[in-house]
């Protein structure tokens, strides 16, 4: 093999570890991050940008009934949802405890709506337009649920206070 051939191979391996080592840093960082944000503190500011004139503070039966999830396993949960049955609105937001705990949350949140869409269906016009334009915003140990006229805006309050 000749001097020349022998440059190449190592050139190439060389190259192939830079990329490998690039793309292992890429991989670090598009990891999902945990908050150390206080839950009051983010609570505080998600509820804020929102009109709560129409919701009611949920306590922790209230959860358990309508997400089916026990408020003693997590860091930090609050629901806010309408004063009357013909309303849809419902702000939704915990803190895991462990990330373990993610897809659970994530699967009760989506039979919410999935319930509620059906429940809504065929009479609850403004109701059910809500319901599609809902957000569910997922950042680390942070989960957020809106159905809000307001949900961008108390969307970005969220991502803000984290």
């Amino acid at each position: 093999m000749m001097k020349a051939d022998r440059i190449l191979i190592y050139r190439i391996i060389t190259l192939a570890a830079i990329v490998l080592m690039l793309v292992y840093v890429v991989s670090l960082f598009r990891g999902e991050k945990e908050s150390s944000a206080a839950f009051a503190d983010v609570e505080t500011a998600v509820m804020s940008a929102a009109d709560l004139s129409t919701m009611q503070k949920a306590e922790n039966r209230m959860i358990k009934r309508l997400y089916g999830l026990s408020a003693g396993d997590y860091e930090g949960l609050t629901l806010y949802y309408p004063t009357t049955n013909m309303g849809a609105e419902e702000i939704f937001l915990v803190k895991l405890a462990d990330q373990s705990q993610k897809e659970a949350v994530l699967a009760a949140v989506n039979e919410r709506l999935a319930g509620q869409k059906k429940a809504f269906d065929g009479y609850g016009v403004g109701q059910t337009e809500l319901l599609n334009a809902s957000v569910i915003d997922d950042r680390g140990n942070y989960i957020l649920f809106v159905v809000n006229q307001d949900a961008a805006a108390i969307d970005a309050a969220f991502a803000g206070s984290l």
